[in-house]
């Protein structure tokens, strides 16, 4: 790779830098930037490169030896990014790309017959209607019962009262009604209740 080679060769024109070689210090740069964002533009090579600083800003004069070793440390950091950079090309190039490989899992359900299923879904749907009527049935029946019981319990009807069968008859009363209430899960067959009902009914009034 082209790019690559120049990399090389700007690595080892910064290892012979003179000292105070402003121009061939901005061309090694240039070409160490250009080549660094082909190469590896992910990295911050190409970045860090611009901001080696190979002399610093003094307030007053300083010997010439101060100037050499700020030379020198920016050289020194020059060459040591300018070799890193080679270096991670190098892994880099020799680890295998492979592309992730997207596994897509199908579950398959065979259905044989679908008239199963809907026969399924109408039987639920018939349960869970069963369990409602059956849960209004309980709640109204608990509900006429305690009723039925406090009004007989507290009213003034003094033939009530007054009768030696009164709790009988609130027996067959709470039950008649009970039975009555039945037709709210029962509802389909609530002609078998009539007869039911009607029994009790006579039974009330024989007390009677």
């Amino acid at each position: 790779m082209r790019e690559f080679e120049i990399l090389k060769t700007q690595l080892e024109r910064a290892k012979s830098l003179s000292y105070n070689d402003y121009d061939t210090l901005d061309d090694i740069v240039r070409k160490g930037k250009m080549t660094l964002e082909n190469l590896m533009p992910t990295k911050l090579y190409s970045i860090e490169i611009g901001q080696i600083k190979f002399s610093n800003h003094y307030i007053v004069s300083m010997p010439e030896s101060t100037y050499r070793k700020d030379w020198e440390k920016g050289q020194n950091k020059l060459i040591n990014l300018l070799d890193t950079a080679i270096q991670d090309f190098e892994i880099q190039s020799k680890i295998p790309k492979t592309e992730p490989r997207e596994i897509i899992k199908e579950r398959i359900i065979e259905i044989k017959d679908e008239s199963e299923i809907n026969t399924l879904k109408g039987e639920f749907r018939v349960y869970k209607q069963a369990v409602k009527n059956w849960s209004l049935f309980i709640t109204f029946s608990q509900i006429t019962s305690i009723l039925i019981w406090l009004y007989f319990t507290y009213s003034d009807w003094e033939w009530y009262n007054a009768h030696d069968k009164k709790i009988g008859i609130t027996l067959l009363f709470n039950l008649t009604i009970i039975v009555a209430l039945l037709n709210i899960p029962l509802k389909t067959k609530w002609l078998i209740w009539i007869p039911i009902i009607f029994a009790s009914l006579t039974t009330l009034f024989t007390l009677i």
